[in-house]
């Protein structure tokens, strides 16, 4: 085995592991806006951690991720 083999190998089980987080991220942050909608449908106030997490989801999502998986997946 090369060096050059070993080394796209490792590039490609970082870039696996870094993947699985960020969908782990993406999960976990569309699971919380699901609770903070349905709580808004349902009629009931949003309030401490919930809005907090909310808030935070989708400054994530709208701010960061976009840009941060263009930029890994095009290199």
């Amino acid at each position: 085995m090369s060096e050059e083999d070993n080394s796209s190998e490792r590039f490609d089980i970082a870039k696996i592991v870094v993947l699985s987080g960020w969908s782990l991220s993406l999960l976990t942050c569309l699971t919380v806006i699901g609770a903070a909608t349905y709580m808004v449908l349902s009629g009931k106030p949003i309030d401490g951690p919930l809005k907090e997490w909310a808030s935070m989801c989708l400054g994530f999502l709208f701010a960061t991720f976009v840009p941060l998986v263009k930029d890994f997946i095009s290199k």
